[in-house]
């Protein structure tokens, strides 16, 4: 036992750093509390404006079909599961009435928030536990060899050289709050704050296994957490092996190294299998998903959005397509066999089974283009100043900049999986809800290797460069949120097209009259209706429990609007003529409302019933 004597200047200077580190947990806690004030804040907003996107409605037709068919009728190659899964665990326990779904939804979405809150703090002390460590090598093994040498590690919260602590966790936080708030947004339904939390904890488990390779725990949760991201988007399942390789090179090609790697395989592919399995079955064919591939043709072949009839050489012939039933203006009947309030949108892999891809070097370039700009608006543009202070420090780390770019190299498990999905969206299209988690793993890669020269000018400018990126990640949340919110709160205005619906305080409760209206008419629970005009937008149509089974799309409405009498007529009776028992339109402002029709409520939206008489 080392028995030598403890110098007084020493044990002032201990007590000094215990002060500090004491200073820096209270103040954490508060900011902790407030990150999770604000997702309390952002939920009950979501709950009170009750807003549901034309994905949101498909997700709880989903959640309906798991909770009232079971597994293989809720499964569909365009949609993951996991999230509608938790939505249809919540309807299930509370059983909610329809007008009220939307307030359990943002409950459900808090719940999200604050798991993906806990998989951050795990990444972000992982990668604290990294970049406090001057050495290199794991920090208790650092703490172990100052012991050894009878002196204590840097007195307080950081060593000379990183980034301060209030720093480092400052722009953790904004960053979060950015990507939960701004980009992803609680209110909006998707699951893209559940591939967020997968992305995390996998990052975190990776540096886990990086500091404790013969520990198990951290190759079982990244299994886990892997599995868990693929039930949430398809995108996860090629990624997941990128971060499965980043788990091999940190367990080395050893018998141990190799059996814990097999562990986190096999663990993946075990959470992996229901859906890969029942949705392979369904289609006969081995797909983990037919998102990608439907997305591709569309945003790249410029295959249309619905109602794919084939009509683009080159990109293969529908096997069952929604059927034409009329033209100028066309129409389409979709009645059976996909359920769900609006069935082109509930499996869209059904409606566009046979459709090939293509490569085309310009439209490939396109894509390019229109990728490239998204990543500059959003990356370059909101973030720049950030990354520009960052390569600041990075430039400003003198005979460290060599340690620092060997650290980066050891720490390719992290960011290269952020390459690789940015990558992989460029090809066909982007939205940045889609990359939170791995800008995270970027960010957190980049601050851990960064240790500037011991020196008081560099510290002033460790202190400048972490206020300005926490300053930046700040007004990038609260700028756009503040006009939003803003906009959101004036009066509702009268409608002049369909992205107007949502204007206002009602939210998509705006659809209730409509609903009732309908009721009031006779059309009852499970009638099927038509439609002409933007159809995806059919919540009206949930709360009235019924289907659209045939329609005017959006792109043809203006031929029904402008054609004559006849036309109009010719239509509504090719539409009527499916078996539905109402024909409902939203009028568009520039047109005056149609004679002989029934208005619903005070809405844009009109209706005529089946055997009806209208001029």
């Amino acid at each position: 036992m080392d028995r030598r004597p403890i110098h007084r200047d020493q044990m002032i200077h201990t007590q000094e750093s215990r002060g500090r580190a004491h200073s820096f947990t209270r103040v954490h806690s508060v900011v902790l509390a407030l990150v999770v004030v604000l997702g309390v804040i952002a939920a009950a907003f979501g709950a009170w404006r009750r807003f549901v996107t034309v994905d949101g409605l498909a997700y709880l037709d989903v959640a309906d079909a798991y909770l009232d068919e079971g597994w293989a009728a809720g499964t569909n190659g365009y949609w993951g599961s996991l999230y509608p899964l938790l939505l249809a665990a919540a309807f299930a326990v509370f059983r909610p009435a329809l007008e009220n779904e939307l307030i359990l939804v943002k409950v459900v979405h808090l719940g999200m928030y604050l798991m993906t809150l806990a998989a951050f703090i795990f990444f972000w002390r992982e990668v604290d536990r990294l970049r406090v460590d001057a050495t290199d090598a794991d920090a208790a093994s650092d703490v172990g060899a100052h012991a050894d040498e009878g002196r204590s590690p840097h007195p307080g919260p950081h060593p000379p050289g990183v980034m301060p602590t209030w720093a480092f966790w400052g722009i953790g936080y904004t960053l979060f709050l950015w990507c939960t708030l701004r980009l992803i947004r609680v209110w909006t339904m998707s699951p893209d704050m559940l591939v967020m939390a997968a992305v995390l904890l996998a990052g975190g488990f990776l540096l886990r296994i990086r500091a404790r390779p013969r520990a198990w725990w951290p190759v079982v949760g990244l299994g886990v957490a892997l599995g868990f991201g693929y039930m949430a988007k398809a995108a996860m399942f090629p990624l997941a092996f990128v971060f499965l390789a980043g788990a091999a090179g940190y367990l080395g090609l050893s018998r141990a190294g190799g059996a814990r790697l097999l562990v986190a395989f096999l663990l993946f592919a075990v959470l992996a299998s229901p859906y890969l399995v029942t949705l392979s079955l369904q289609k006969e064919r081995f797909t983990f998903g037919d998102s990608g591939h439907l997305n591709y043709a569309r945003y790249v072949n410029g295959v249309p959005d619905i109602h794919w009839q084939g009509e683009i050489p080159g990109n293969g012939e529908p096997v069952h397509p929604t059927r034409q039933i009329g033209e100028s203006p066309d129409a389409f009947e979709f009645a059976y066999p996909v359920g769900g309030t609006y069935p082109p949108w509930y499996d869209p892999s059904y409606w566009y089974e046979g459709v090939e891809v293509r490569f085309d070097p310009l439209q490939q370039l396109s894509a390019f283009a229109r990728t490239g700009q998204e990543y500059t608006e959003r990356i370059l543009k909101r973030q720049g100043a950030a990354i520009a202070a960052l390569f600041l420090l990075l430039m400003a780390m003198g005979p460290n900049r060599s340690f620092g770019l060997r650290g980066l190299a050891r720490l390719w498990p992290i960011w290269l999986p952020a390459g690789a999905a940015i990558g992989m969206y460029s090809i066909v299209y982007v939205e940045m809800r889609y990359l939170t988690g791995f800008l995270v793993l970027a960010w957190g890669a980049g601050l851990a290797v960064l240790r500037l020269p011991d020196r008081p000018e560099r510290r002033y400018l460790l202190n400048g460069a972490g206020g300005l990126m926490i300053l930046v990640f700040a007004l990038n949340l609260l700028i756009p949120n503040a006009r939003a919110l803003g906009s959101l709160l004036e009066d509702p205005q009268p409608r002049t097209a369909t992205a107007w619906f949502d204007h206002g305080t009602r939210g998509s409760m705006a659809n209730l009259p409509v609903a009732r209206e309908l009721a009031n008419l006779g059309v009852s629970e499970g009638d099927g209706v038509a439609f002409v005009g933007y159809g995806y937008y059919s919540y009206w149509a949930r709360l009235a429990g019924v289907r659209v089974i045939a329609e005017v799309p959006e792109r043809e409405a203006v031929l029904f609007w402008d054609g004559d009498e006849e036309v109009r007529r010719r239509t509504v009776d090719t539409l009527l003529g499916t078996g539905a028992v109402a024909l409902v339109t939203e009028v568009p402002g520039w047109h005056p409302a149609p004679e002989g029709w029934a208005r619903l409520g005070e809405t844009a939206y009109y209706v005529v019933l089946a055997g009806g008489d209208w001029e």
